[in-house]
């Protein structure tokens, strides 16, 4: 409607509905039925009209999309989701569009700290499946493994915080994601070895 009357110039001059936009506004319709759909085991809120005026502003330059940001009265975190897109979605889908193969741990470290808008944006707009699946499977699975070991599981071992704990537990939770070790034992056994080495 705000194209019908010419008003897409406020929000930016330059500002066009164009066909490929309205093809995106679709994709954006079928993530979030996946996402409605999908038996995610943790559902975050979903700004809904966020991902649209991404998608909205998808054609438009970094610079243009943060002046719209600085302009309008949007929350903080709302603004960080869009710029994020602009400045992560085509280096992140290229990474993801990859024919060979991809360790989920490959995969976990490429959109971990993401947003769910982001995240459900960037499958809108790739033109991959095998991007999707990706994003898909970060969602619904390596998101939800998290380490069963706990601080004090290394204090009783006699190992302190420092600045190599959290590398080692981000070693030991790839390798969980990779299936290489699965109960809590193994994860303990598997950091204490690198604390070592």
């Amino acid at each position: 409607r705000l194209a019908e009357l010419n008003e897409l110039r406020f929000i930016a001059p330059g500002l066009k509905l164009t066909k490929s936009t309205v093809n995106l506004f679709g994709s954006v319709d079928e993530a979030l039925a996946w996402y409605d759909a999908a038996r995610l085991k943790r559902r975050h809120g979903v700004n809904r009209w966020l991902i649209y005026l991404g998608a909205l502003l998808d054609e438009l330059s970094l610079a243009e999309a943060q002046k719209i940001c600085d302009e309008f009265v949007f929350m903080k975190a709302d603004c960080a989701k869009l710029i994020s897109c602009k400045k992560t979605a085509e280096k992140t889908l290229l990474f993801l569009s990859k024919k060979e193969k991809l360790k989920p741990s490959q995969i976990y470290d490429c959109l971990e700290g993401l947003s769910t808008e982001v995240l459900l944006l960037m499958m809108a707009k790739s033109g991959f499946q095998t991007a999707r699946r990706r994003i898909m499977d970060y969602l619904t699975k390596y998101v939800n493994i998290k380490l069963s070991v706990r601080g004090d599981d290394f204090t009783k071992k006699g190992i302190r915080p420092g600045p190599h704990f959290r590398q080692v537990l981000k070693r030991t939770l790839h390798a969980k994601l990779d299936s290489k070790i699965k109960t809590k034992a193994e994860e303990l056994d598997f950091a204490m070895r690198h604390f070592k080495g």
